[in-house]
């Protein structure tokens, strides 16, 4: 669908996917996928136009199995509570090396990144 819709309007794909949650942690997350776009994307067939948080943000990246991801985001967001920081409620991963079915897990890299508040 999304691809469709990226063919048609002309756009280009200027970075790797990623997973944006809106929530807070420990909840239930409204999950919102996408790509930065070189201009904005006309909604249509389920595809809209989003953005993702401005600001500061911790950062970390995760090598490894998507499996190990939960442990990764209560590490960071440790070491955000150690140093004093907010965060956000909204986070997303950027997924830095695409995922194939040949893909060794141990190779997969995927940026995990929290706004602070405050």
């Amino acid at each position: 669908m999304w691809l469709r819709t990226v063919q048609a309007q002309r756009i280009g794909v200027l970075s790797p996917a990623f997973g944006l949650y809106h929530g807070a942690s420990g909840e239930t997350l409204d999950l919102e996928v996408g790509f930065v776009t070189d201009r904005a994307v006309r909604p249509e067939a389920g595809v809209v136009a989003g953005s993702l948080p401005g600001g500061r943000i911790a950062r970390l990246t995760h090598v490894g199995s998507f499996d190990g991801l939960g442990a990764s985001w209560e590490r960071l967001g440790a070491w955000m509570r150690e140093r004093g920081m907010t965060a956000g409620e909204d986070r997303w991963e950027t997924y830095v090396t695409r995922p194939s079915p040949d893909t060794d897990p141990r190779d997969l890299r995927t940026e995990l990144n929290w706004p602070v508040v405050g």
